[in-house]
């Protein structure tokens, strides 16, 4: 596709990254930045996704959303989205194609082997597989010609279970805007307006209780719940809470769906009798801000985050952090007792841990803590700037951009041509002389069929046949995906379709970009 009227010349190449929505997350910031650098590196960013709060961002950056129902796991609308984002990468000329989840990825795949463009991912997730069907399903992450780890803890668990991808993992850790996460560059007014949101007064006072924030969605995982039962275990130590107490927790964060946990969680509270000392004020769109307005800062989840960007922003502000000692916390906090400790590691899912921890880190004061922000922002710069995260990514788009460009432009020397022959549907008579034909074309070529089960065996009957395959696909998409794999694997460089039906010409648009589809005409056939 042409730029439009007064753009920039394209020098980069033209990413298309999908992701389900928009709205607040790792993934979906990561999204973002990278949109962002693609642009700036002169190239091209479309963003597949259903939006969400994030779209007006996303706009800023110079990129183009492109709205698609790609949130959904039903497999109709993966195979039709599979199609629209065909379409989308033949008509805007994509170079890469980059997936952020695991429906959308399915998709993208599928779109990306239909037009033989690269295919990255990258896991944001942990990703469980309590079952051989959920290996399979996430198994699509690893289906890339890259596949971007955002912490070493996630690419070890990335190459135990899938080890043949141990070749393609590539660990580039979530890299944070030291312009945005910057405490000087948050104006006084906006950290009022944070505290006024939360119900507190606008300005601090020197006597005022310590602010503990939560970041986070309003679900079981990132355990809400744990910070109430230790809030009450501090409150039998003695050490309380509230407007009049030494500390005032705030669980910033929206439900979304779940709606359930979070009247749990406020009956939780309410039982444990600790009600006004934690207060749940809803989404966040200011997080510089609220990490300012913070004295301490918790991530608590009772799973393993594959990285946590909520310990790395919350350091890039000065501000201590408590991670629970499991997933990417591990590599992003130094924890208390070591050299340069930034914050505290402690048990997952422990409130007595986690209480311990809030005594100890409520004990420091305030000089205590901002000694221990000044090292967690200088862990930060040295180690998850975003400059970093954004190069390494660039540079993968630019090498398996540069990668398809020079297997489009070059025939590797003495190797053996190889032609494909789709006879398949109804019009698939007469394939000895039709191959025949080809042969005498292709003297050299190594020719393969593409035939139905019932046809086989006289397809491997046939004079200057090499191999037959079979076409497992009407009907199951496990058989289509299997049938590109194997395409892949081993492409063609000429594809003949010989029955010039519907169904073999999408078979021939479904195995991807040869150099060349060549369909017989009717008098040929």
């Amino acid at each position: 596709m042409a730029p439009r009227p007064g753009a920039s010349p394209v020098t980069g190449p033209t990413v298309l990254q999908i992701i389900p929505a928009l709205n607040a997350g790792g993934a979906e910031q990561t999204t973002l930045d990278i949109a962002r650098a693609v642009v700036a590196d002169g190239g091209r960013a479309l963003v597949a996704s259903e939006g969400g709060r994030l779209e007006d961002r996303l706009v800023e950056t110079g990129a183009r959303l492109v709205r698609l129902p790609v949130a959904s796991k039903h497999p109709y609308t993966v195979l039709a989205n599979a199609v629209r984002l065909a379409h989308l990468i033949e008509a805007e000329n994509v170079d890469i194609v980059h997936a952020r989840s695991r429906a959308p990825a399915w998709s993208g795949l599928l779109a990306a082997r239909m037009t033989g463009r690269p295919f990255v991912t990258t896991y944001h997730g942990t990703y469980r597989a309590g079952s051989a069907l959920k290996r399979w399903f996430n198994s699509v992450m690893v289906r890339g010609d890259s596949v971007i780890a955002n912490s070493r803890f996630i690419a070890t668990r990335i190459a135990a279970t899938y080890p043949r991808a141990r070749g393609r993992i590539v660990t580039i850790p979530r890299g944070t805007d030291m312009t945005v996460f910057d405490p000087e560059a948050v104006a006084p007014g906006r950290v009022t307006a944070v505290r006024e949101s939360w119900g507190l007064p606008p300005e601090r006072g020197l006597s005022d209780p310590a602010i503990v924030l939560l970041p986070g969605r309003i679900t079981r995982w990132k355990g809400q719940a744990v910070l109430a039962e230790a809030v009450a275990r501090l409150n039998a130590l003695g050490l309380r809470g509230g407007a009049d107490g030494e500390f005032i927790c705030i669980l910033a964060g929206d439900a979304q769906k779940n709606t359930d946990y979070e009247r749990e969680l406020r009956g939780l509270i309410e039982g444990l009798g600790v009600g006004d000392q934690i207060r749940i004020v809803g989404h966040c769109a200011d997080m510089p801000a609220a990490y300012l307005a913070a004295d301490l800062v918790l991530s608590t989840s009772i799973e393993p985050e594959a990285f946590g960007r909520v310990a790395v922003e919350a350091q890039a502000m000065g501000r201590p952090v408590i991670a629970t000692d499991h997933g990417g916390s591990r590599e992003t906090v130094v924890p208390h007792g070591e050299d340069y400790a930034t914050g505290w590691r402690i048990a997952p899912d422990d409130p007595d841990a986690l209480a311990r921890a809030l005594s100890a880190a409520l004990a420091l004061g305030p000089d205590g803590r901002l000694a221990m922000g000044v090292l967690g922002q200088l862990h930060v710069r040295e180690r998850f700037a975003l400059e970093t995260m954004c190069r390494d990514t660039i540079a993968i788009y630019h090498a398996l951009a540069h990668a398809r460009g020079t297997r489009r432009a070059l025939a590797v020397p003495g190797a053996r041509e190889r032609v494909l022959l789709v006879d398949v549907g109804e019009g698939g008579a007469g394939l000895a002389r039709r191959a025949a034909a080809i042969r005498a074309a292709h003297p050299e070529s190594e020719l393969t069929v593409l035939t139905s089960p019932d046809r086989a065996a006289s397809a491997w009957a046939t004079a200057g046949i090499d191999s037959v395959w079979q076409d497992g696909t009407p009907g199951s998409a496990l058989g289509a995906l299997r049938l590109l794999g194997r395409a892949r694997r081993h492409p063609f460089h000429e594809v003949y379709d010989l029955t010039g039906t519907r169904e073999s010409r999408g078979l021939v648009q479904f195995l991807g970009e040869p150099r060349a589809r060549l369909e017989l005409s009717a008098e040929e056939r």
